[in-house]
């Protein structure tokens, strides 16, 4: 599997996958996202290479209607979309995941927690299903 992170500042923006994980054959390259009139910072994938995290401002399932930066997920191989965040000031930034995929740090200007008082930038950590926020 080829693990990278990488920013992709241009619109309309397409997400390939090189890997060699699940099956799937050496060097198989993979369309897993179609975010038309896109914005965002970057992926990140776990360590097996079924779990793609990204921010983006676009509203691919319809859960992000003010085109805030949100944190989104894709399970691999069926692509399936999660938005995970739904944060008032959004997120900035790159995102991580760790090597097992169960949990996303970002950082974001937001509240949530009710501790970032005067919007500056922190770093937060949540479930890859978007429960446990700290």
């Amino acid at each position: 599997m080829v693990r990278s992170r990488f920013v992709v500042p241009d619109a309309l923006v397409t997400l390939a996958l090189l890997t060699a994980a699940a099956g799937w054959q050496a060097q198989t390259v993979r369309q897993v996202t179609d975010l038309r009139m896109d914005d965002q910072d970057g992926y990140d994938i776990d360590d097996a290479g079924t779990v793609v995290v990204a921010t983006s401002t676009a509203d691919p399932l319809g859960t992000n209607p003010r085109h805030a930066r949100q944190l989104f997920k894709w399970t691999l191989p069926d692509g399936q979309a999660t938005q995970v965040t739904d944060l008032d000031r959004g997120v900035a930034g790159p995102v991580s995941i760790t090597d097992d995929g169960s949990s996303i740090a970002f950082v974001s200007p937001s509240d949530p927690l009710g501790t970032n008082h005067d919007a500056s930038l922190e770093l937060f950590l949540v479930g890859a299903d978007g429960s446990g926020l700290a």
